[in-house]
């Protein structure tokens, strides 16, 4: 679908994203290590982790943990496994943290110095975490953790709540559970000497989860009976099969890190693409993208994103919050949720490309143009809108031939809606309105060709065979002409 209709269509292969694609590096995650702090005593009870041992099933240099300090903290700024910084919500509270010395282990299987504490009381402020995740499918690694050789009196845990589901582990096997009182683990971690991670015995991996947040902990999951809630690390690891960004802000996509193929995803709406989440960080948000900014999917989280230039073209786009295209070019094959649109092209196919763009929503129009770009009678951009159509102004409609005749009298269906309001209307353009009929119905718009295309005519398209000998034969004379006055002089 993405293949541009041009007549140097031979060369598509040569130059085409999906002929080439980077190795992939190791996946991405975020590392979370809880550490206390004792003024009395003069010291942190972990400080950064040695720079350049290991921790976590997930392997991670200590330099790149995040150290989370404090009972009741949250921070807005993490880094991943390779240094890079995230803007995202983080969020965790305890009743107070254990500490247990001020001398960093060194083994690379012993995590923690420290772990959010239960306070091995019943205390109904259990511990929690609560983190905004970049990745659009994610693993969770989940240490548990406590001061002595074995966890409390009975050397159990209770189960870990995420994202509302309950989960225990025994025998090395992480399963769902829907009691709370059930228990699972055989060993600690927070001891100062090598130990051996297990999951089952000290930490739960919970696989594929899809959510944007992970929440972990609940108030009705309690310490009892020595059987403890505390917990020492969160490790967050990428395992979608693409690549995902974190954008926040006005944001330039020019200089985010999206590379159009730095992987994709096959399965997807075009596949070979980058895979991109743009959320919320509390405001709204305008997008300029620099040069043409390809995505098999992108998902709007929070508030509402305006793309103010460039051109960004995705195979899907969905997600929760509102998009508004205000300025440069936007095309889509499938939108989620409801489009306003102020300025700019919409071009379903995008630029030289024919498609459908199906709308779940509502299409909302008060400025801008929508492109067309047709082949033949089979094959045209087409808009299909489940919801309404707004139109409040009227609306420029450029039709774009891309170089294969038509017949006088050929029909295009081209805009289909479920219903439609406002006193404003289409227009074409001068150019396309010397070839086409624009005529609407209750329920759409068609296009009827009056006059003989050109390849010249109603757009951009490509001069037929006989069109180029023509030129060229001219050129020739042309040139043939200048060497002649030439000689004369």
């Amino acid at each position: 679908m993405r293949t541009k209709i041009f007549a140097v269509l031979f060369l598509a292969g040569c130059f085409s994203p999906f002929s080439s694609v980077p190795a992939q590096a190791a996946p991405d995650s975020l590392s979370f290590n809880f550490v206390a702090i004792n003024a009395d005593s003069g010291y942190i009870a972990r400080t950064r982790p040695l720079a350049g041992t290991e921790y976590g099933k997930e392997k991670v240099l200590g330099q790149f943990w995040n150290n989370l300090e404090g009972n009741d903290h949250s921070a807005s700024s993490v880094i991943n496994n390779q240094g890079k910084t995230y803007n995202l919500d983080v969020l965790w509270s305890c009743p107070w943290f254990y500490n247990n010395g001020s001398t960093a282990p060194t083994g690379d299987a012993v995590l923690f110095h420290a772990y959010m504490d239960d306070q091995n009381t019943g205390a109904k402020q259990v511990p929690k975490f609560f983190a905004d995740v970049p990745y659009f499918s994610y693993d969770v690694y989940h240490y548990a953790s406590t001061d002595g050789g074995q966890p409390g009196g009975s050397g159990k845990w209770r189960p870990v709540a995420m994202n509302g589901t309950m989960y225990t582990g025994l025998g090395g096997v992480t399963r769902v559970t829907t009691e709370i009182t059930e228990h699972w683990g055989t060993a600690s971690t927070a001891r100062g000497n090598d130990i051996t991670l297990k999951e089952g015995d000290n930490y739960i991996h919970v696989r594929d989860l899809t959510a944007p947040q992970l929440a972990i902990g609940r108030d009705d999951i309690q310490e009892t009976n020595g059987v403890r809630c505390s917990f020492g690390a969160v490790q967050i690891v990428n395992t979608a099969d693409s690549f995902a960004t974190w954008l926040t802000g006005n944001t330039s996509l020019q200089n985010a890190s999206w590379q159009n193929d730095l992987t994709g995803e096959t399965g997807m709406a075009w596949g070979g693409y980058a895979r991109v989440r743009l959320i919320s960080d509390g405001g709204n948000h305008n997008l300029t993208a620099g040069g043409e900014k390809l995505a098999d999917l992108m998902v709007i989280g929070g508030r509402t994103v305006s793309l103010t230039g460039g051109t960004l073209e995705t195979g899907i786009l969905v997600g929760d919050g509102t998009f508004r295209l205000a300025g440069g070019t936007l095309a889509a094959n499938e939108i989620g949720f409801s489009l306003t649109q102020t300025a700019g092209i919409f071009a379903p196919g995008g630029v030289g490309v024919v498609g459908l763009s199906s709308f779940a929503g509502d299409y909302t129009l008060t400025g801008g143009t929508i492109r067309l770009d047709v082949l033949d009678t089979d094959h045209y951009d087409a808009i299909d809108v489940a919801g309404k159509l707004s139109l409040s102004n009227d609306i420029w409609l450029d039709v774009n031939y891309l170089g294969t005749a038509f017949d006088v009298g050929d029909v295009l269906d081209i805009l289909n809606f479920g219903s439609a309001e406002g006193e404003a209307n289409l227009k074409l353009t001068a150019l396309a309105a010397s070839f086409w009929a624009l005529d609407s119905s209750a329920n759409g718009y068609t296009l009827t060709l009056m006059n003989s295309l050109s390849p010249s005519g109603g757009g951009d398209g490509v001069p037929e065979p006989a069109t180029w000998v023509l030129l060229l034969t001219g050129l020739a004379g042309v040139m043939c002409l200048r060497r002649q006055r030439s000689i004369l002089k």
